[in-house]
């Protein structure tokens, strides 16, 4: 069970104990809704609101971010984005002004966001086809752990100092992970490079590329200067228009996000509706990483042999049924136990959810297409998060929950109607 994760490149490890640090101190999100409901004051159709103002910018920063990684590199597009988003949130903690306060939740949605294709593009860089799902579930794993700490930490910083104080922590764990991508990792954006045209030489018999390399052979004593992209924007728009399955893929992955990202959005104040303050929300919450940390490893390589358009299929159904069975919690018990529900889901998806999209990428266009698949997830933010909290205004929460559940079928529907067409395109990727 332990040996896959032994043999992963040294840069994934490195991006593990980043995104450790990060989400540990990934504050902001969870509790943004109540500080903009509760302590300003501003409403809760005005905090989920925001919530979508964020998913706009990081609609922005999955397109930008992605052509930014293939153009610029992988490394340099981390470091502005994470230390943009720490200057950001230390900005952030001066403002009251509606307006102002929106105004810094885009640029945070943008600028903090950003760094995720150009990340899941360094691990496809580094890593095979049949590295990519463990080094996914590490990369989760690191991301839980960190999560699992997180919320029970703010929680308590809350209840005894400030909102403004773990605004302040968020931005010091983001400036720490980029400090550890300057310091510690070099620019991999010549490996896909290498890796697009062996790909081409191979499907052009007789033609030969000098120079090609793999993931494991090339290891440059500096960082290389990155290759401009060859595929402009018009080229891959029409190439990614083309591709059913990949936009299939696309559509379901936003159906059960937009069920899925409730979590950041409505959920917690639906809790506060049933007298569960920040501070529990913060523990009940923090049972999500928790129970990721201790499963997330033996359940990737567990599931590893099984049908992965089949699992992800049947993961969403359990995703939904699990935020469905939240119209019927009251108690922080009964909380508890919806979150486990759904966990289990994520446990069954995310890593595989992110191996897929990866393997269904052309190697010159990864950034790109990782870019269009974490549009997924910021859409989700952006259209979920309004949603719900105008549903919850209106008509209570029973309506947002049987939404989710509705979304997990719709959803597991689409995952199974290209299921074949996904094992096709990872047997053709092993192949090459």
């Amino acid at each position: 069970m332990i040996r896959p994760y032994l043999e992963l490149p040294r840069t994934v490890y490195i991006l593990a104990l980043g995104s450790f640090i990060n989400r540990a101190g990934a504050f902001f999100l969870v509790f943004l809704t109540i500080y903009l409901g509760e302590h300003l004051h501003l409403g809760e159709r005005f905090a989920t609101r925001t919530m979508g103002v964020f998913g706009a910018g990081a609609i922005i920063a999955a397109i930008v971010g992605g052509h930014l990684a293939d153009w610029l590199g992988r490394k340099r597009v981390m470091l502005a984005s994470l230390f943009g988003g720490a200057a950001v949130l230390c900005a952030f903690t001066a403002l009251t002004n509606p307006w102002h306060l929106q105004a810094a939740v885009f640029a945070f949605g943008f600028l903090g966001e950003m760094y995720r294709p150009a990340s899941t593009a360094m691990v496809s860089d580094v890593t095979t086809t049949e590295q990519r799902p463990t080094a996914f579930a590490l990369l989760y794993f690191s991301v839980n752990l960190g999560f699992a700490v997180g919320p029970i930490v703010g929680g308590e910083v809350v209840e005894r100092f400030s909102f403004s104080t773990i605004f302040l922590a968020d931005a010091a764990t983001s400036a720490t992970y980029a400090i550890i991508i300057l310091l510690a990792l070099r620019e991999t954006i010549h490996l896909a490079h290498a890796q697009s045209l062996q790909a081409r030489s191979e499907s052009s018999p007789g033609k030969s590329t000098p120079g090609e390399a793999t993931p494991a052979a090339a290891s440059p004593a500096a960082d290389p200067a990155p290759p401009r992209i060859e595929v402009g924007w018009r080229q891959a728009l029409a190439r990614l228009g083309r591709d059913r399955v990949f936009l299939t893929f696309c559509l379901a992955t936003l159906c059960i996000s937009m069920c899925f990202m409730q979590h950041l959005s409505t959920l917690p104040l639906f809790a506060r509706e049933h007298g569960i303050g920040a501070k529990t929300y913060g523990r009940l919450i923090a049972l999500n990483g928790a129970l990721i940390v201790v499963l997330q490893l033996p359940f990737t390589t567990l599931l590893r042999r099984f049908d992965r358009g089949r699992m992800i299929a049947l993961s969403t159904l359990i995703i939904g049924a699990g935020y469905g069975l939240t119209a019927f919690a009251h108690t922080p018990t009964e909380f508890a136990g919806t979150i486990f529900v759904w966990t289990i889901g994520e446990l069954m998806q995310l890593p595989f959810l992110a191996s897929v999209a990866s393997d269904l990428a052309p190697a010159d266009m990864r950034g790109r297409y990782m870019g269009v698949f974490g549009l997924c997830f910021s859409s989700a933010n952006m259209i979920g998060a309004p949603i719900g909290g105008e549903v919850l205004a209106r008509f209570g929460g029973g309506y947002i929950w049987a939404g989710c559940f509705a979304m997990g079928l719709i959803s597991g529907a689409l995952f199974l109607s290209i299921r074949r067409h996904i094992s096709i395109r990872e047997a053709t990727r092993l192949i090459a």
